[in-house]
């Protein structure tokens, strides 16, 4: 890279005209050096020589609009081509029209669903002492207080059977790429506020998800859930998924006892708490668990807090933690709870966690419960999570089945456990845990 070039002044005053809007030479200006152009690409422009006709063409720009548009906002600028050695970039100029602005729109809600409001201008600048012909695409930065935007059906085959994108996927620009977030970090910065932060003495520029005050919460203390969590990204990326679902407000995590659902909720619930997605206020957390199975001791232990033990008492503990008077809960009736809760919840849209269902209910029970919360939520912003040894629903859109840890999962586990001093008790003194082939455990004098 040019040893002239402050790489982190550009970026200040890039972000700073997309945040406004800007359509005028000074994009292109920011951008301009005396023999060519900044030889980077980044989150927030995108170089291209022209724009072609095509329909993977055409994709490709639907594709890069998203991705900015999830991520910080960004410019498409078009008449700029790359040099032979790939560091370099230089003006070339454009044919007049070559971008078609309400096509690119219409092809982004066809493609998504959604609307962004892109905004196209062709502009002539002076580079080498002769006008040049430019163009520039502007994508705005997504409002905290919407969701990520994702793809509603495939993009074109750009091989057999490769589609450009995939139905369900949300991609993000990432660096000078338009990626598909895939890890439970990609989901965090999509729901966060996605900002930026100067830091140093202010030519350093560092991208962040800053993060304002933690969601308001009722969680347990750490320490009575899990002191430590390993592995089950893919169960945790999956619920970050189901956040960014408009149309899906209850999950349900379900496995055998010891399998690790409670300490599943409780990671994603302090995540979501860090991160603070656009359309939650609070997270709350109830249990009709009363004891917790612990695996090393084979035996259950007690639990410090049950907070109902069936729906009727679920909705008296669910809005007297909404501020909902004693009197209007005592003798009211399901029905007239449901509609307090849900008129609370309106105010408060939150996340809510329902642990361990099936500790002392009915199968019936159960079902009033998983239905009660599908009642609550349609058509608010709040939404459910359940725990449960049984399968409730047999479509795994609303049930993620929840196994133990695999093989890779445990390696870090056991060292954790070897490192603490759980083994001080006279039950386990002296032992070391070595890791089976199938991925069990065994102890070791």
């Amino acid at each position: 890279m040019n040893a002239n070039v402050d790489l982190q002044l550009v970026r200040r005053l890039i972000t700073g005209y997309v945040l406004q809007g800007t359509l005028d030479q000074r994009v292109i200006q920011a951008l301009m050096l005396s023999d060519g152009f900044v030889p980077k690409e980044c989150e927030f422009w995108d170089y291209k020589t022209t724009a072609n006709s095509d329909a993977v063409s055409k994709a490709k720009t639907v594709l890069q609009a998203v991705s900015f548009y999830n991520a910080y906002g960004g410019y498409i600028i078009y008449g700029v081509a790359q040099g032979a050695n790939k560091d370099t970039y230089f003006s070339q100029g454009i044919e007049v029209g070559i971008v078609n602005e309400q096509q690119i729109k219409a092809l982004i809600q066809d493609y998504t669903g959604e609307a962004i409001d892109i905004s196209y201008r062709e502009l002539q600048v002076q580079c080498s002492k002769r006008d040049i012909l430019f163009g520039i695409l502007h994508i705005p930065k997504r409002s905290s207080k919407t969701p990520p935007v994702s793809f509603e059906k495939n993009g074109p085959d750009i091989k057999p059977r490769n589609p450009l994108f995939r139905e369900g996927e949300v991609y993000v620009r990432f660096q000078d790429n338009c990626v598909p977030a895939k890890d439970k970090k990609s989901w965090q910065f999509l729901f966060g506020s996605r900002g930026y932060e100067e830091v140093g003495n202010k030519d350093q520029l560092r991208l962040s998800t800053a993060r304002e005050s933690i969601l308001d919460h009722n969680l347990p203390d750490r320490h009575l859930i899990c002191s430590r969590f390993f592995g089950r990204d893919d169960i945790i990326e999956k619920l970050w998924f189901w956040l960014s679902d408009g149309f899906s407000r209850t999950r349900v995590l379900a496995g055998d006892g010891g399998k690790g659902k409670t300490s599943i909720a409780y990671e994603f619930s302090q995540e979501v708490c860090r991160t603070k997605p656009y359309d939650l206020q609070r997270i709350f957390w109830v249990t009709a668990k009363s004891k917790k199975f612990a695996g090393l001791q084979n035996e259950y232990m007690e639990t410090p807090e049950t907070n109902f033990h069936d729906l009727l008492s679920l909705l008296r503990s669910l809005c007297s933690g909404y501020a909902i008077l004693e009197p209007e809960i005592e003798n009211a009736s399901v029905s007239l709870l449901k509609k307090k809760l849900r008129k609370a919840l309106e105010v408060f849209p939150s996340l809510i966690v329902i642990d361990d269902i099936d500790s002392v209910l009915e199968l019936d029970e159960q079902k009033r419960i998983l239905e009660m919360t599908l009642q609550i939520s349609t058509g608010t912003s709040s939404r459910f999570l359940l725990t449960t040894r049984m399968n409730l629903t047999s479509s795994s859109d609303v049930c993620i089945t929840v196994s133990g840890l695999n093989k890779d999962e445990y390696k870090p586990y056991l060292t954790y456990l070897n490192e603490t001093d759980w083994r001080s008790t006279d039950q386990y003194a002296g032992r070391r845990i070595d890791v089976e082939n199938d991925g069990g455990f065994s102890f070791v004098y």
